[in-house]
């Protein structure tokens, strides 16, 4: 037994953790839902403001499927029914003092002995305020990080250190391969109409997001997952049945942060951006505000790649290795746009009226020929020129030219 703060407590190696992490999360959460180990809630939730916490005993971890600075996300099991989900581990302190976020923020802050941010309760309590919807991620449970499995990275750092904090969520596919793998297999006016169908699922879930005050920060084709095996998708289409909108939904919340339009609030101004060859040109150059403006064109990106028929090889891309530049990216956004207007120097303006003419006419023809030249000529011309008018007013250089989320769905190109 050791003693912090006139209270005992067991060494964590001893003690178990995942019932201190329940202990302190029912004195600071009383009104939230517990689960009890071996047991999972009857119905999925589509966000976390009624998640209850479980218990890392309900389930088996089974692959690692990727990793990044703020966590890890885990293919694991049910252990009572064998069903799939995805696990995915917040660290808490992610940062060294010396990493250049942490010395960002200690720059920033009030006083040098500012505590650390835990990361991954701050990306907690953020989701626990995004309302359902299904294009959203459904989230399952909550739990503490303490796998056997993992039982030498269980995230317990030191005596009385609560474990990481994971989150369990429904299993997603991603869509890069079946876009890849099946994009010649089917005619392509359903192929087109399968992008649309896509994209009216990341827009009607950046409507709900922006909406209720949030900005996702990292919109890419990654992150827009199906519900629905690649495999199964697949033969579905090949026999000429299209998806419903709700089979796609949009995942990852690890930048996801409060809209701001004031740089002095919530901590705006940060050096944490959006992926390169998704990020909005405003950012380039000293925007720190956090608008929707940066996801609207971040979905136009996606919706680029697609349209390019090029998924999984971002349009602006910045390269990879020692190769990769934030600068390429942006070069590739002048190559393929053309010069900034004036009025990218002249933010904010007042909105644009839906007939007025789109940032450059060098880039408007770059990319109307590189679409056309993408697609058959049986595929609807009109279908193709809504395709061409809504990438251009997504990839708006002004940033409040750019339509809102709700707004995008109203344009004819996503009228399925």
């Amino acid at each position: 037994m050791a003693s912090k703060g006139g209270q005992e407590f067991t060494d964590c190696n001893e003690y178990d953790s995942e019932t201190m992490f329940a202990e302190r999360h029912a004195e600071e959460h009383p009104s939230e839902e517990a689960v009890q180990p071996g047991s999972l809630p009857a119905t999925p939730r589509a966000s976390s403001l009624d998640v209850p916490f479980a218990s890392p005993a309900t389930f088996k971890l089974v692959e690692l499927l990727g990793q990044g600075s703020y966590g890890e996300v885990w293919l694991a099991v049910s252990r009572a029914s064998d069903s799939q989900f995805v696990i995915k581990r917040l660290h808490r302190y992610p940062f060294a003092r010396n990493h250049e976020l942490e010395r960002w923020r200690l720059w920033n802050a009030p006083s040098s002995n500012a505590a650390p941010i835990d990361y991954a309760e701050r990306e907690r309590e953020l989701v626990s305020q995004i309302p359902p919807h299904p294009n959203l991620v459904q989230c399952i449970a909550w739990l503490p990080w303490s796998f056997p499995e993992e039982a030498n990275e269980a995230g317990l750092g030191s005596e009385g250190v609560e474990p990481d904090l994971a989150l369990v969520m429904e299993r997603g596919y991603p869509l890069a391969h079946l876009f890849q793998r099946d994009q010649n297999l089917v005619s392509d006016s359903l192929w087109l109409r399968l992008i649309r169908v896509v994209c009216r699922a990341l827009f009607s879930a950046l409507a709900h997001l922006h909406a209720h005050g949030f900005v996702h920060r990292d919109i890419r084709l990654d992150h827009v997952l199906s519900r629905v095996d690649p495999e199964a998708l697949g033969l579905s289409l090949q026999a000429g049945r299209l998806p419903q909108a709700e089979t796609f939904f949009l995942c990852d919340y690890s930048l996801l942060r409060r809209c701001s339009a004031n740089t002095d609030a919530d901590g705006a101004s940060s050096p944490t951006l959006t992926y390169a060859p998704m990020r909005s040109p405003e950012l380039y150059f000293g925007e720190t505000r956090r608008l929707p403006s940066s996801d609207i064109w971040a979905a136009g990106c996606v919706l680029l790649e697609l349209l390019f028929r090029q998924a999984g090889e971002p349009v602006f891309d910045c390269g990879t290795g020692t190769a990769m530049s934030e600068l390429r990216s942006l070069k590739t956004v002048f190559d393929l746009l053309g010069n900034p207007p004036e009025c990218f120097k002249q933010q904010p303006l007042a909105p644009a009226s839906h007939t007025e003419s789109v940032s450059s006419p060098h880039g408007s023809d770059n990319i109307a020929a590189r679409i056309h030249r993408c697609w058959n000529n049986d595929v609807d011309q009109d279908v193709i020129e809504q395709a061409i008018d809504l990438v251009q007013r997504l990839l708006d250089y002004c940033e409040a030219r750019r339509p809102a989320a709700v707004q995008v769905l109203e344009h004819p190109f996503l009228q399925i």
